[in-house]
């Protein structure tokens, strides 16, 4: 382990300024919540906190949402005790009237869980190959884009990926003491919280499985019946590890499975119609979310450790096939990949040491640095842009702006862009009482308590004194009936739900016949309306940011950091006014 105390200020300097960068954009967009899966895991949280610890969906997990509960639940009970609320009821209405301290507290945890992953990666490296290449795995870990981006918003990704390095760390530590079985097991219990977190984590019972046996092999157990023990015993804490972390799944084992076996299996696999789909994780999501140099360096890592085969090679890349192999069929999103990546980049970083050694930079730190500050630059470069993204001004928040400054109060506005009640891609005004109602109506016919909209319906006056109020109905994609049966006076439509930025990636959001449907609609909408105002970004990214497609991509790579042109980001919002 030479040179551990000449990498640990260079290490300092990165964990601090991959923090800062993490930071820095906390209260970005915020009091407005346009990203949908934000919405969903603080709700569920809140939900969580007054005791309904069934998630809205099992496809997501559920340990990130009863640990963000318990910190709302902690929460309350300090504004309770500064007489800053006197009741549950009064602290939603805290939430409802701006509950952009709700949502940097679940930033706060993938920051801070994000920033802890440098270490992890640093530390785990460090311990089974050498300090040099702990660092240079630390760099490609804290400063990639695809590391970065899912670390500042209050998604799980980055925290379950942060318990499945700790279980990584365990197993390393396991192997390295002969005799230990408690590190093993408090292994097994992390990977099931991991995957509590999120599912795709299951892979790490394959290193799990591959531990077993190097363990097996290295104390000389006498029987198949000590590993088949262990193996029994490991798997009896997976599952205690994720019943822990989703204690509702124990008791709605089918809603579990049709969350995840057959919705998600459903949905991403064998999704991607390209005959060469088994190349997508390459020529798409690594290249992406890595850029192409640390993709390079990582197939290289890859392929030297399945040429080393040493006990730490095997142990690192079985997740990263396992996952492959599964899943390699599926286009989804590049987050996916962000369990890969962690064990990926330990072994891109083994590979560059000792590719440096090799050419006489043995001992150098400072080239060790540079070159891998070099391979991860492109990566860094798309952060830095996202931030610069993240930060800027928003069409659907100038919308509204606009709207309330020139649309008489009490109008009926029919938007669309909306789920579950909520305004994403679209301006999220404030309605009158009848809109609420709508909003409860739609959140029980899908199988929600309605619980915010009775808060807001309770405390209607308060929360919405001196507002400009309109009555608003919304809905997701608009159609061509909901202008004729609900003749507003004013739509307004958001180019996220038009064809030309729906990715083919994810056709199978598409409902049959949605595009003929969509053309009926404008058609429609065209004969009966007029153009009022439409605001349009600089920049224009599909409807599933922050997770993004290719598309969104080579929009972000399409900002430049140069000179002091601003960014407007959001989709293209188009506000109509009824024909006379």
């Amino acid at each position: 382990m030479s040179n551990m105390r000449a990498t640990y200020p260079v290490l300092m300097a990165v964990i601090l300024f991959a923090f800062a960068m993490r930071l820095y954009p906390v209260q970005a967009s915020l009091p407005y919540t346009y990203w949908h899966d934000e919405n969903n895991y603080v709700e569920d949280a809140l939900r969580m906190a007054g005791g309904n610890l069934k998630p809205f969906s099992y496809s997501h997990g559920g340990l990130y949402q009863l640990v963000l509960g318990i910190i709302y639940g902690l929460y309350f009970i300090l504004l309770k005790v500064l007489g800053a609320v006197t009741s549950p009821a009064s602290f939603l209405v805290g939430y409802l009237r701006d509950p952009s301290v709700f949502f940097i507290l679940g930033r706060v945890i993938s920051i801070l869980c994000g920033t802890s992953l440098i270490y992890l990666s640093y530390a785990i490296t460090a311990k089974i190959f050498n300090a040099r290449a702990a660092l240079i795995a630390a760099i490609f870990t804290g400063f990639s884009l695809l590391t970065f981006q899912m670390s500042i918003f209050a998604l799980a990704d980055v925290p379950a990926t942060f318990l499945l390095a700790c279980a990584f760390l365990c197993v390393v530590l396991s192997i390295q003491k002969t005799g230990d079985r408690s590190l093993y097991y408090a292994a097994s219990l992390l990977v099931g919280l991991a995957v509590a977190g999120k599912l795709h984590c299951v892979f790490g019972v394959a290193f799990l499985f591959v531990a077993a046996f190097i363990k097996y092999r290295d104390e000389r157990l006498r029987s198949v019946v000590a590993l088949v023990r262990m193996l029994a015993a490991g798997s009896a804490m997976v599952m205690a590890g994720f019943f822990i972390g989703v204690p509702s799944a124990l008791f709605n084992i089918g809603a579990v499975y049709q969350d995840t076996v057959v919705r998600i299996g459903g949905a991403h696999i064998t999704v991607n119609p390209n005959k060469h789909r088994w190349l997508y994780y390459f020529t798409n999501h690594m290249r992406n979310g890595w850029g192409v140099p640390l993709e390079i360096l990582s197939l290289c890592g890859m392929g030297y450790a399945l040429y080393r085969r040493t006990r730490w090679d095997l142990l690192l890349v079985v997740f990263p096939i396992s996952q492959y192999l599964i899943f390699m069929n599926i286009t989804g999103f590049a987050y996916h990949i962000i369990p890969l990546s962690f064990f990926v980049f330990i072994l891109a970083g083994r590979f560059l040491d000792e590719l440096l050694s090799g050419i006489l930079f043995r001992r150098s730190i400072f080239f060790a640095t540079l070159a891998a500050a070099l391979i991860v630059f492109p990566s860094f470069i798309d952060s830095i842009k996202l931030i610069k993204v993240v930060a800027s001004p928003d069409t659907r928040t100038i919308a509204k702006s606009w709207i309330e400054d020139n649309i008489e109060k009490e109008s009926t506005v029919l938007e669309e862009g909306c789920l579950f009640g909520n305004a994403i891609s679209s301006p999220q005004l404030a309605g009158n009482v009848e809109s609420v109602k709508r909003d409860f109506d739609g959140a029980v016919a899908i199988g929600g308590s309605g619980s915010l909209q009775k808060v807001k319906m309770a405390y209607y006056d308060e929360l919405y004194a001196g507002s400009s109020l309109y009555d608003v109905v919304k809905v997701d994609k608009l159609k061509e009936s909901d202008i004729l049966s609900n003749d507003p006076l004013f739509i307004i439509t958001t180019s996220n739900n038009d064809d030309t930025f729906v990715s083919y990636e994810m056709r199978y959001f598409i409902e049959e016949g949605y595009y003929e449907s969509r053309n009926a609609m404008k058609k429609t909408l065209a004969k009966r309306y007029a153009l009022e105002r439409s605001f349009a970004p600089t920049v224009e990214f599909t409807s599933f940011f922050p997770h993004f497609m290719d598309r969104d991509y080579h929009a972000l790579r399409s900002i430049s950091l140069a000179g002091s042109k601003s960014v407007i980001r959001g989709p293209r919002i188009d506000i109509y006014r009824r024909k006379l």
